[in-house]
Formats: structure tokens, sequence, C-alpha cells
């Protein structure tokens, strides 16, 4: 749904908009002023025709004639591009987040173009390291802690564990999602003993 919809944000700068009082009514105000507004936005659509309809935006995937007629036009006049909106959305994703921060640590901690299946990603992610906290005294911790609580969060259940099964239908469901120029792929099918899936470069053409 990311880029199926704009952001838009009203700042009154107040602790309690709701409690604002205008010496107008917008919603009057607009309704009875609605010709010469629209009359603006034919007028901006109509010089940006006008002047050629220089480039100014890059395509945007099947949103192609909103973007020429609306977009271009007012991002032509000088005025923010609605779609960075779109940009920051994605960036808020948790779900485009968590295969981000995925793919991340898995280039970090585990190798690129080896098949792991999800019981031994698991197993990856619960290594343990001991520490000396004191003399004669050693605690035990994650070698990759944030791996460990990605998983947990995508696939842990009550008691704080990763379930394999639940992990495998994360990585299947996000299989070929492309960050930073890498994806996770599926590279061997097997009900028997699990998929396995790999850290694979995509770059784009």
């Amino acid at each position: 749904m990311t880029r199926r919809g704009l952001i838009a944000n009203l700042d009154a700068k107040v602790e309690r908009p709701e409690l604002r009082k205008f010496s107008f009514d917008p919603i009057e105000r607009a309704l009875s002023n609605r010709g010469a507004y629209v009359a603006a936005a034919i007028t901006i659509a109509r010089a940006y025709i006008a002047s050629s309809k220089p480039k100014v935006c890059n395509p945007l995937g099947s949103y192609g004639e909103w973007s020429d007629a609306v977009r271009s036009p007012l991002v032509w006049l000088g005025c923010e591009d609605p779609v960075q909106s779109m940009d920051r959305a994605h960036e808020e994703d948790p779900v485009r987040r968590a295969i981000n921060t995925l793919i991340t640590l898995w280039r970090k901690c585990l190798k690129l173009d080896v098949g792991y299946t999800a019981a031994e990603l698991i197993k990856k992610a619960s290594e343990q390291i001991r520490r000396q906290s004191a003399d004669q005294v050693y605690e035990f911790d994650y070698t990759y802690p944030q791996l460990r609580e990605l998983l947990v969060q995508q696939a842990g259940t009550p008691r704080g564990e990763v379930e394999p099964r639940r992990l495998g239908n994360w990585l299947m469901s996000i299989r070929g999602r492309i960050h930073d120029d890498h994806c996770i792929e599926l590279v061997k099918e097997n009900d028997a003993h699990g998929n396995k899936y790999a850290l694979v470069a995509r770059r784009g053409q």
C-alpha cells in the first residue's frame, strides 16, 4: 500500500489543534470559490503543456497518466514532488524495514550465495559467546544479538523462541525483495529437510 497513497501532514503548531477558532468556514470558502480554484489548477496544467511538457520527474509505474497530468506540472511549477511522501512511507513501512534489516544482517553474519534452512538460520542466530565480567565470573551472550532479535520478532513464540516453520514462511514471502542490490532467494526446495535460502547479489539492468 505504500506506493498507492500519498501522505499529507497538517501542522497547526499548537497542542490542541481541534480547539482552534477560525474567522471563516474553510469548507464554505472552498465551495464558494470552487470555480477559481479549479481554474487555477487547470491553468497550471495548461501552462505545463504549453511549455512542451518538459521532463521533470522520473516515471512512476502504473501511475503514468497521473504523473504526467498532475505530478509533473506541480514539480515544473516549483512545488515539492508529492511522490517524496511515498519515499517516506517506504522508509517507515515495518515490513520493508524488517526485510532490509535481515539482508543487512545476513551480509554481516552469514555467507553470500550459500543456502541455509530456517533451522540453520536459527542455530546461527542462537550462537553464544562467553565473556568474563569479573574474576572467575563469566557471562554468556548471543554472538549476533540483532539477528536473533529480528528472527524472534518475525517468527517468535510467546516463550521467546524462534519457530522454524514460521521463519520459513516469512522467508518464502519475502524472497526476491531487493535491498542494496541483494535479495534472498529460494535455492533448494525440499519438503523433508526444509527449503534452503541464500542471499544473492541482484543488480538492476
